[in-house]
């Protein structure tokens, strides 16, 4: 792909390897289009240069080769699916970074994910379908957590934060690898399917340390 033209005064470069790995070169424009890269089934990295301060949704969705992506210290918001159905092994944002829902939708290579330290929610589907996906680090910061966010993942245990009041509808629906969660203090309600299907769950510890066995 060479000199991608995408309005009258906007152009973007792309230097290409036989690894195909692709560089951006982003002359006076902090932003990558909308499905930018997507469905390019030949691109396995990509690094989105300094100066890029939004991604767009799509932007690599359906890239079912790519492994690697390295994101600039200047990122400040992605879009919807931007890495949906990619291969993507790991991946670390920036602090102040804003995550859209639905981020990692059938990311079913994803091991390791660094999120923004200042980050305050967890959105809708974020790791859904992240098979290969068995533990995350929350930020200190959290303190609202969306539906389906790990929905048909391979995540093994989880700390609720004791700010969060409310567990949502299909939180864990068909985790069919969790073992252990910790319930935050103050909770008062479970959402619809939140823990369908959790066929290994083993114990479910409550604020007071109670712990009980067996599939919640």
């Amino acid at each position: 792909i060479d000199g991608v033209e995408v309005s009258p005064t906007k152009t973007y470069q792309f230097e290409t390897t036989g690894e195909h790995i692709v560089k951006m070169a982003l002359d006076y424009y902090t932003s990558t289009p909308i499905s930018f890269c997507m469905h390019i089934k030949t691109l396995t990295s990509a690094i989105i240069p300094e100066g890029v301060e939004e991604m767009w949704y799509w932007a690599f969705s359906g890239c079912t080769k790519l492994k690697y992506i390295s994101l600039p210290s200047t990122l400040k918001s992605i879009g919807f699916q931007c890495f949906s159905r990619t291969v993507i092994e790991s991946i670390s944002f920036p602090d102040g970074c804003t995550i859209a829902y639905g981020q990692f939708y059938q990311c079913s290579s994803l091991k390791e994910v660094r999120l923004p330290s200042d980050m305050t929610e967890l959105p809708n589907g974020l790791f859904q379908g992240c098979k290969a996906l068995t533990e995350v680090k929350l930020p200190e910061g959290i303190t609202k957590i969306g539906e389906y966010v790990f929905k048909s993942s391979g995540i093994t245990s989880f700390h609720f934060p004791d700010v969060i009041t409310e567990i949502p509808s299909g939180f864990f629906d068909y985790c069919l690898n969790l073992k252990e969660v910790k319930f935050p203090k103050y909770f008062t309600k479970i959402g619809d399917r939140a823990f369908w299907n959790c066929r290994s769950l083993e114990r479910t510890i409550m604020s007071d340390g109670t712990i009980y066995e067996g599939e919640f």
